[in-house]
């Protein structure tokens, strides 16, 4: 019998050309598509094209607990991470349209979903700007379906505030008012079953 110089099965061409076919095609349009249909903001350069300022990049910390800090324990002389580029952050906004426009006096933070760092965003930048006596500032709890402001203090999450002077003709602003330090604290209050019409209220636009 006789036989062929070279195998017949498996044809060593056709195995190389489907492993670079599956080990490197494939790959490289399945990480194609996942960064063309990616619509999400990861770093300041996603902000590039769309013509919006930055004015801070404030870090993100996994060992960051609400209950590691309070308001009370805030100082401007802290040097960790976080409380320099909340410094970089005002600094920016007095250089900022924000200073120069009587009317730009509120700030709002929030974000698309929970747990992107609101509320530390706005203990902390309420209670650095507070710290300049020629500031009068006022934090609003105005997340009525999360309220997490009172993680911060030595408050219980039932007490009275924003939902309840909305709601109530009975109750006066200034008698729900917590001062901590220099900063003046209006909480969430009670959780309403309808948190939208309660923001969307006239009282709550005069407030």
């Amino acid at each position: 019998p006789s036989s062929y110089k070279y195998p017949i099965s498996p044809k060593s061409l056709q195995v190389i050309a489907i492993g670079t076919f599956f080990g490197f095609i494939i790959p490289f349009i399945l990480i194609f598509a996942w960064f063309y249909f990616d619509d999400k903001i990861h770093t300041r350069d996603d902000l590039k094209d769309l013509n919006l300022p930055v004015y801070s990049e404030i870090p993100y910390d996994p060992n960051y607990k609400n209950s590691n800090i309070s308001i009370s324990s805030i100082t401007d002389g802290s040097r960790n991470p976080i409380t320099e580029s909340f410094r970089m952050l005002i600094a920016n906004l007095y250089f900022s349209k924000f200073s120069k426009e009587k009317n730009s006096n509120s700030i709002l933070i929030t974000s698309s979903i929970k747990g992107e760092g609101k509320t530390i965003v706005s203990v902390y930048l309420s209670k650095l700007l507070s710290m300049n006596r020629s500031n009068k500032v006022i934090l609003i709890g105005a997340d009525l379906r999360n309220p997490q402001i009172h993680k911060f203090t030595e408050f219980d999450k039932s007490i009275k505030g924003l939902s309840d002077y909305i709601y109530r003709d009975d109750l006066k602003l200034e008698d729900l008012i917590v001062k901590i330090d220099e900063l003046d604290i209006l909480f969430s209050g009670t959780t309403p079953p309808n948190p939208t019409d309660l923001l969307s209220s006239q009282k709550c636009k005069n407030l």
